[in-house]
């Protein structure tokens, strides 16, 4: 695996010790845990698979397997945060999670993608109690022009 780096289309907000990234590309949202932020601020494009596992080491403040690292890029590259991304073959996948959830005192690096939507689709439906427009139904779709919107039932 080469060096591996974050798309330039992230907007990153850190809540603590956790992370907020929304890809402007896809419109997704993904909530990372520390360990996956860890990696991912190691992913800068210059760094080697090893300076990135010892770079997430000092951050985490415990040493921490390749396999530990290879499963947080993987994670991240199929949430679209990482550019070319070689993403570590899947076989053996669950012997690595077992193998790393006995080895470590850390939590496995989680990533949490939802697809948000566009600015256009957001204004697609009225909420539940809002007037209903013209070319616009609401959500619960029991909406009739002039009307308000009935709650979902």
């Amino acid at each position: 695996m080469g060096q591996v780096s974050q798309r330039r289309s992230l907007l990153i907000r850190k809540l603590g010790e956790e992370a907020l990234v929304y890809n402007l590309e896809t419109h997704r949202a993904s909530c990372l845990n520390r360990e996956a932020v860890a990696v991912l601020d190691a992913c800068d494009g210059r760094r080697s698979l090893a300076q990135i596992r010892e770079h997430v080491g000092r951050t985490l403040g415990t040493p921490v397997e390749d396999g530990y690292v290879e499963l947080a890029i993987h994670r991240l590259s199929r949430s679209g945060l990482l550019d070319d991304a070689t993403i570590p073959p899947s076989a053996g996948r669950r012997e690595l999670l077992r193998r790393l959830a006995a080895a470590t005192a850390l939590a496995l690096p989680t990533v949490t993608s939802v697809l948000a939507p566009t600015p256009a689709e957001a204004q697609t439906c009225v909420p539940s109690g809002g007037n209903c427009r013209k070319n616009a139904d609401c959500c619960s779709g029991k909406c009739k022009m002039g009307d308000t919107c009935e709650p979902q039932m």
